[in-house]
């Protein structure tokens, strides 16, 4: 009996174990470089979200961050970003779900008339670190472009040496985000998206003239990174 008990108990445990109620969520993010055709404001690009917002709640997309662009400070990325968004989605196909939709292929046509669809540019990714971003400060998104046969171990050794120094000016790495593949768009043919807390937006200039930075990090940072595509907006959240 005592045997029997312990068995149904382990099925029991295995089965809630397995439930989707216990299931990890989805670390599967898509980052959104927002471009829209000369003319059009965010009015539009607001009423277009109307539209499709039963969609993205359809197949589980969920807004994670919504960052306006305040201005291009470096790289490759699209000259006339509006907008930095993650979305939080629970699978690697869920764009192409929604994509199929024929009720979201309705609004194609609109959405093609708003939105600079050249330069609109799409990212799956991963979220390796997740922190919720602060109402008041700048954030600096840091799409990061690597050299050569550099990885992940040359760019986590950078960047923990680097947060000695950013530290010193209140800018803090909040999220991290892992890129698998260019969707849509010209690039940047990023490897990560990081997005950083600042205070104000001359915290990135303060931290590039302090001198342990121009010593100890730029000769490893030219050999690391691509400097030419590496794409910087100074963003704040909506």
């Amino acid at each position: 009996m005592i045997t029997r008990k312990l068995f149904l108990a382990y099925l029991l445990t295995l089965f809630l174990i397995s439930s989707p109620i216990f299931a990890q969520p989805s670390e599967y993010r898509i980052i959104e470089i927002v471009t829209l055709n000369e003319g059009f404001t965010e009015d539009y690009r607001e009423n277009y979200m109307s539209l499709i917002n039963p969609y993205l709640d359809k197949y589980g997309f969920e807004e994670v961050t919504n960052l306006q662009v305040i201005k291009k400070a470096r790289g490759t990325g699209p000259e006339n970003a509006q907008a930095v968004n993650v979305w939080k989605i629970p699978g690697p196909d869920a764009l192409e779900k929604i994509m199929n939709d024929p009720g979201y292929q309705k609004h194609v046509m609109y959405r093609n008339l708003v939105f600079n669809m050249e330069t609109q540019t799409l990212f799956l990714a991963k979220a390796s670190k997740e922190g919720e971003l602060t109402h008041g400060k700048m954030v600096l998104t840091d799409f990061v472009v690597m050299q050569g046969e550099n990885g992940e171990t040359e760019r986590t050794k950078y960047f923990k040496k680097l947060e000695k120094i950013t530290t010193k000016y209140d800018m803090q790495r909040t999220a991290v985000y892992e890129i698998e593949k260019l969707i849509a768009g010209k690039g940047p043919n990023a490897a990560i998206l990081n997005l950083w807390e600042v205070s104000s937006g001359d915290v990135l200039k303060k931290v590039i003239e302090d001198e342990d930075y121009k010593t100890k990090m730029v000769p490893v940072r030219d050999k690391t990174f691509d400097m030419e595509e590496i794409t910087i907006y100074m963003t704040s959240l909506k």
